[in-house]
């Protein structure tokens, strides 16, 4: 999930820096309509940030994979932006899929958690994953400034160089 730079670096941008650049922009603006929900790009990050502390806390990071197992929502979208921040690599599942095709997927990919609705069993998870209920309250709530934990970079300063923002 990139998007290529439109400047002259010609950099790939990730999308949930992206979305962090749309929040101090326009953060009253609607970033995701999903049925009769809606959420601003603010809301958006804030969100994204407060799960993404959470996967943190619970392991997720740099090289990791992590399984979404959640019904299509303005949750699920946040969960991918999260992982993502996170430094980890997500792989959707379906709640289509048999428990046998679930555990195999989780299995092989080597994911170490996998984030689920609360509805999910830890039976789905094979040996050496971690279901992983989000905290959905706590997440609405967050405030990055409480936070310091929570890495936002490397941030590109110019095209010589790098920074990482803490």
């Amino acid at each position: 999930m990139v998007k290529q730079d439109s400047s002259a670096t010609g950099m790939f941008i990730p999308i949930h820096e992206e979305i962090l650049h749309h929040a101090g922009h326009s953060p009253d603006e609607p970033a995701i309509v999903h049925g009769g929900e809606q959420i601003d790009f603010a809301g958006l990050e804030r969100w994204t940030a407060g799960l993404a502390a959470q996967l943190m806390d619970a392991g997720a990071g740099r090289g990791m994979v992590v399984g979404l197992y959640l019904q299509p929502s303005i949750r699920m979208a946040v969960s991918m932006l999260a992982i993502l921040r996170t430094g980890a690599a997500y792989i959707p599942l379906s709640a289509a899929f048999p428990a046998e095709r679930i555990r195999y997927i989780l299995r092989d990919s080597g994911a170490s958690l996998l984030l689920a609705d609360p509805g999910a069993q830890p039976s789905l998870c094979p040996p050496g994953t971690t279901l992983f209920h989000p905290d959905w309250n706590e997440v609405a709530r967050f405030s990055p400034a409480k936070h310091l934990s929570l890495r936002i970079g490397p941030k590109p300063l110019s095209s010589r160089g790098r920074a990482l923002l803490l």
